[in-house]
């Protein structure tokens, strides 16, 4: 009947230009490579847990298919792992949750830890991390004597995540950012 029932998952078209609810929907191959981000509803009630997973591929290896949460500021990558969260609030409509496409083929996500900006604010003194990482990647802080005062382990699919440094002394440090195949280093400073 178009219109989406409690408790479940459903889509509107690309364009927006349909406002039914779809509970199957097609893109052309040759839309993989565009920036096509398609709505995605979950009616669900507060408390309730949600999985989002494939169970059928059917699409080619190269593709990738990525479920952003745009309230927790994530990117799931579907292909390999479930997006799992539990609603603090109940759900109802589009405007949240998107599916997202990517060909390796014709274009390739940033994943070098060059891409990621490091920075240290002094009002709330925290490390704020801005970009995209893919691979499981751990933070260390050494001091100016290479002493690691402190570890963080980072969330992949996430754009940006900040930690509280407050227990930590002014001065310079060096950033250590390790996913073991890349790594970056980079000094701070704290005031």
């Amino acid at each position: 009947g178009g219109i989406a029932r409690p408790k479940s998952i459903y889509s509107r078209l690309v364009d927006g230009s349909f406002a039914t609810d779809l509970a199957i929907q097609s893109l052309a191959y040759d839309s993989l490579d565009t920036d096509i981000s398609i709505p995605v509803g979950i009616n669900a009630t507060q408390g309730q847990q949600v999985t989002i997973q494939i169970s059928d591929l059917q699409l080619p290896d190269s593709v990738e298919v990525y479920f952003e949460d745009t309230i927790e500021n994530t990117y799931t990558l579907l292909n390999s792992s479930d997006y799992t969260f539990t609603a603090n609030t109940p759900l109802n409509g589009i405007g949240r949750f998107f599916l997202r496409f990517n060909d390796q083929t014709l274009s390739t996500l940033e994943t070098d830890l060059d891409t990621i900006t490091v920075f240290a604010t002094s009002a709330s003194k925290m490390i704020t991390l801005k970009g995209m990482l893919t691979q499981a990647t751990d933070l260390h802080v050494y001091d100016m004597q290479g002493r690691n005062v402190v570890s963080f382990p980072l969330k992949t699919g996430t754009n940006s995540q900040s930690f509280d440094i407050s227990n930590l002394s002014s001065g310079i440090y060096v950033i250590h950012l390790n996913n073991g195949v890349q790594k970056k280093i980079q000094k701070i400073t704290i005031n």
